[in-house]
């Protein structure tokens, strides 16, 4: 238990410095590109991420749980995704190149030269954001942390000279994202070998096929979250001008910010839960009893202020995101509660439990983007992205009572010890932030 509270506290507290970092970026891109410019960095970011989930058939996730259950080596699990994911990652630029090509509307939403940019994120993205969390993986939460504030250190660094400093607009902001996860790279390959001994191997083609398998199964679930999330913004980009969606990436971006309680629990119970064959049932659900309350009170004060915090932070100008920020909180908070049954999901081998509840709440999304915007705009955007989470959320919880053999009272029911363990995470946290990360174990 106490080996898990420090854990969090470390995990947690990085990600409070993350989410400083990260909105001081934002706000740096708002403040300088202006709605238009800001919806046209999204489009990019939004032409990486759908590539890259497309053609990496969830190289990610299966990297992470091969390392974690100890099935691969760090040498092995390393050299098999640089095999299957850089074959990805090539696949995906090339089908980049060749979309460019076509007479499509969102390409008119930024410069041809932030799209080859944009292209040149797809490896640095994956094999960056994929190698941070293998430290989760060998549970070097630590040197996680340290590696994930660095990262949105550097950015904010390299954000602030390439946008307002040299003026280099959007493609300035995709040069310093692109920038800072080489840097990330480099530093985490430097510390396996120093640390775990990290040594060129001969990737193993059973492994790779083993790894694909895994990652296939997860691949829908992977690609329909994902899309669920930015599904709105994937529609504005062919319909809606820059503004708009420069509007709306930024107001479901400052909502998703409480995900990080969620994200940081689920950091935390991958290594636990795949180590245990019953997926630590009980943990799951205390840790989903916990984030409901937590999320739901942050999201209501983000609700309460949002529109003091919205002009301080992003100028006058995106005032008209506040109804977003209103709207999107009761989506956010159902899946932040459910997000933490993914682990238990992916590691008692029901990943495909994870993909029909995304891919649920995705066509829910689709649906009623198609019914709603036309009527509504933004804010019909904003509803449709909820009813899909709150239907994605319904399926999985309806997963987690059937596999764990909870019933929904022993889920849901606040006990004693969750208030004290929350206790003992808040002065560990508080803990962990007065005396700063210090060095790493």
């Amino acid at each position: 238990m106490r080996a898990g509270i420090r854990d969090f506290s470390v995990t947690f507290g990085s990600r409070i410095a993350i989410l400083i970092l990260g909105l001081a970026s934002q706000s740096c891109m708002a403040w300088f590109l202006a709605p238009a410019g800001r919806g046209s960095y999204a489009v990019c970011l939004l032409f990486t991420t759908m590539l890259t989930l497309i053609c990496l058939f969830g190289c990610d996730v299966a990297a992470l749980y091969f390392v974690a259950s100890r099935r691969s080596t760090l040498s092995e699990g390393i050299m098999n995704t640089l095999l299957y994911g850089g074959s990805g990652c090539l696949l995906a630029i090339v089908a980049g190149l060749v979309v460019m090509q076509m007479p499509l509307a969102f390409l008119t939403k930024a410069s041809v030269s932030a799209f080859h940019l944009s292209l040149v994120l797809i490896p640095i993205g994956f094999f960056s954001s994929t190698l941070v969390l293998m430290l989760n993986s060998l549970s070097e939460f630590v040197w996680l942390a340290v590696f994930t504030v660095g990262g949105s250190l550097t950015h904010l660094v390299f954000t602030v000279l390439f946008v307002p400093l040299l003026g280099w607009g959007v493609e300035g902001a995709m040069v310093a994202t692109n920038v800072s996860g080489l840097i990330t790279i480099a530093a985490v390959l430097v510390l396996f070998r120093r640390r775990h001994g990290l040594r060129p191997v001969r990737p193993s083609w059973p492994s790779v096929v083993d790894m694909f398998h895994y990652g296939v199964k997860y691949y829908v679930g992977k690609i329909s979250n994902n899309v669920n999330f930015q599904v709105g913004a994937i529609i504005l980009a062919f319909f809606a001008s820059k503004e708009e969606i420069g509007l709306f990436t930024l107001a479901t971006m400052l909502t998703a910010q409480i995900m990080m309680i969620p994200d940081t629990l689920t950091t935390v119970l991958i290594p636990r839960v795949a180590t245990d064959k019953h997926g630590r049932r009980d943990l799951i659900a205390q840790c989903a009893r916990v984030t409901l309350i937590l999320c739901g009170l942050g999201l209501l004060g983000l609700c309460m202020f949002a529109r003091p915090i919205v002009g301080i932070l992003f100028s006058e100008a995106f005032l008209p995101m506040v109804s977003l920020v209103w709207i999107s909180s009761l989506g956010i908070l159902v899946r932040s509660a459910t997000k933490v049954m993914v682990p238990f999901m992916l590691n008692t081998n029901h990943p495909g439990i994870t993909s029909i509840s995304t891919a649920i709440g995705m066509v829910t999304n689709v649906i009623l983007l198609w019914l709603l915007m036309p009527r509504w705009g933004l804010d019909g955007a904003a509803w449709a992205m909820t009813f899909g989470y709150l239907t994605g959320a319904a399926v999985l919880l309806a997963g987690f009572v059937r596999i764990s053999g909870l019933r929904h009272r022993e889920i849901w029911r606040f006990r004693w010890t969750d208030w004290t363990s929350f206790v003992e995470v808040w002065h560990g946290v508080r803990g962990r932030m007065g005396a700063g990360l210090g060095g790493a174990n």
